[in-house]
C-alpha cells in the first residue's frame, strides 16, 4: 500500500493510527518493535506513544527480555479507558450491553416488550411506544450501574432501532413494531442525556455488522444475514460495507412477495407480505387458525391449555423438534418461503454466505437443514447457508462496533468505518 505523503499532520495520525492498531493487536510489545515492525523511525515511535500514553489509550505492563543492554519496557492497550453501551430496540425485547474498547461485552441486560397482540389490544399503545425512549435510557442506566462502570467513563452509545433510520441525525423514519416513533430524533434525545456521541442504524444493518466482526461472518467480503423476528429483515454487506440503499431502507425483505397469493391486510397496508409468511407473529396466527380450522389434536393444545391465545413460537418450534404434525407443517411453509427468499437474494446479489439467526428457538437447525436443502434444489451453485453464532448478540456487536468507531483514534473494524464514512458523505 502506498502510504499518502506531502502532509505531516495527516503522516502523523496514519502513523498513530497504525501504532495504536499493533498494540491493540498484541498482548504487550515494546517501541523497538513497533519501530521495527512498521519500518517508523524510532524517534517518531516514541513521541507518538508518549502521547498515547498520556491520553491513557496505552499502558507500560513491566519490562521485557533484553537482546543486550537496557531491558526494555512492555506496551499494553488499555481496554477500560472508558466503555461503550451496545443497544438493541427490537420488535419483542429491549437490550443493552456494556463493552470495553476492545468489543468485549462484559455485561447485559434486557427487557421484554409485549407482543404484537397485547400492544394492538391496548388503546394508548402509540402513547407508550413515545415512552419507549425513557424505559431505553433507564436500561442503559441499570446496566451501567449492574456493571460498575461511573458515567463518566461512558464514551459513546450505539443502538440498533427495528425500523428504517436515518444515520446522520439519528431518526427513526418509521417503524410497523414502533408505532409513535416515526421521524422519531432518538439520537438527539440520547445524548442529551448521557452527554456522549451516539450513533444510530436499523437492526437488521447491525446484524450484519456484528456477524462480519465477531461472527459467522468474519473475513467475508459480500454477506447477507437475515433476522426472523416478530418480522423479518434482512442486512447486506458488498465489499466490506453495509449497504443501505437510497433511503436506508434496503434489506426491508418483509415486502417481498414470495406467493401467488396475497394476504389482505398486507395489500391494504402496501407492504409486509413475506413477514405475514415467515414473521412469528403471523406464525402465531396461523397456527391458531389451522387448529381452530381443522380440529387437530396437537401438542400445542396440551401445552397452551387449550387456549389459542396462549400460543408462542417458541411452543410451535419446541412442537415442531417434537414431530407434532400441526407444528411440522407450519414450519415447513416457513421455510419453504424462506428458501424462496434467500434464491432470489442470492441470484441477485451473488453473496459469499448467507446467516440466518433470530428467535427461532429449539427448531433453529431443523430449519437450517430444510431450507438448505430446499435452497439446493433451486439453485445449481448456492452459498453456504449457516445459523448465526452470535443469535441475538449480533445486533448489539453491530452496535457496540459503530459506537467505538465514533470515539476510537483508530478502530479495527473496517466496516463500521466504512458505514460512519458513508453516512457523513
Amino acid at each position: 500500500m502506498r502510504m499518502p505523503t506531502g502532509n505531516p499532520r495527516l503522516m502523523k495520525e496514519i502513523n498513530k493510527s497504525m501504532i495504536l492498531e499493533l498494540i491493540k493487536a498484541r498482548e504487550h510489545i515494546s517501541r523497538a518493535d513497533i519501530a521495527k515492525e512498521l519500518h517508523i523511525s524510532p524517534p517518531t515511535v516514541s513521541k507518538i506513544i508518549d502521547q498515547l500514553l498520556a491520553e491513557k489509550w496505552i499502558m507500560e505492563i513491566g519490562t521485557g527480555v533484553s537482546s543486550g543492554g537496557r531491558k526494555p519496557l512492555l506496551l499494553k492497550f488499555n481496554a477500560r479507558r472508558a466503555f461503550t453501551v451496545g443497544a438493541w430496540v427490537g420488535d419483542t425485547v429491549l437490550m443493552a450491553a456494556v463493552a470495553d474498547l476492545n468489543g468485549q461485552i462484559l455485561l447485559k441486560r434486557e427487557v421484554k416488550r409485549p407482543p404484537e397482540k397485547e400492544k394492538a389490544k391496548s388503546d394508548d399503545h402509540s402513547k407508550k411506544e413515545f415512552q419507549l425512549d425513557k424505559e431505553l435510557i433507564l436500561l442503559i442506566y441499570r446496566t451501567l450501574r449492574d456493571a460498575n462502570i461511573p458515567a463518566g467513563k461512558l464514551c459513546s452509545i450505539g443502538v440498533a432501532v427495528c425500523g428504517i433510520t436515518r444515520m446522520e441525525g439519528g431518526i427513526v423514519v418509521r417503524s410497523r413494531h414502533l408505532p409513535g416513533w416515526e421521524n422519531y430524533p432518538i439520537q438527539e434525545v440520547l445524548e442529551k442525556e448521557f452527554s456522549v456521541p451516539v450513533v444510530i442504524d436499523g437492526d437488521s444493518f447491525m446484524a450484519v455488522l456484528g456477524e462480519a466482526w465477531r461472527g459467522a461472518g468474519m473475513g467475508v467480503r459480500h454477506l447477507v444475514r437475515i433476522t426472523i423476528g416478530a418480522g423479518i429483515g434482512c442486512g447486506i454487506l458488498l465489499d466490506e460495507r453495509v449497504y443501505r440503499g437510497a433511503d436506508g431502507a434496503a434489506g426491508e425483505i418483509g415486502d417481498m412477495i414470495v406467493a401467488d397469493t396475497l394476504p389482505a391486510q398486507a395489500l391494504a397496508e402496501r407492504g409486509g407480505y413475506l413477514e405475514r409468511a415467515v414473521g412469528l407473529s403471523a406464525l402465531v396466527d396461523a397456527a391458531g387458525s389451522m387448529w381452530a380450522e381443522k380440529g387437530r389434536s396437537s401438542l400445542l393444545s396440551t401445552w397452551c391449555d387449550n387456549d389459542p391465545e396462549r400460543l408462542t413460537a417458541e411452543m410451535i418450534f419446541k412442537a415442531a423438534v417434537a414431530e407434532d404434525e400441526l407444528a411440522l407443517s407450519l414450519v415447513e411453509n416457513l421455510c419453504e418461503a424462506l428458501a424462496r427468499v434467500i434464491v432470489n437474494i442470492v441470484s441477485f446479489i451473488n453473496p459469499e454466505e448467507v446467516i440466518i439467526g433470530g428467535e427461532l428457538g429449539e427448531a433453529r437447525r431443523l430449519i437450517l437443514q430444510k431450507v438448505n436443502n430446499r435452497v439446493k434444489e433451486l439453485l445449481c451453485t448456492p452459498p453456504p447457508i449457516l445459523l448465526s453464532s452470535l443469535d441475538r448478540d449480533a445486533e448489539l456487536y453491530g452496535a457496540i462496533s459503530l459506537a467505538l468507531a465514533r470515539v476510537m483514534p483508530s478502530v479495527e473494524v473496517s466496516y463500521a468505518s466504512s458505514v460512519l464514512d458513508r453516512a457523513s458523505d
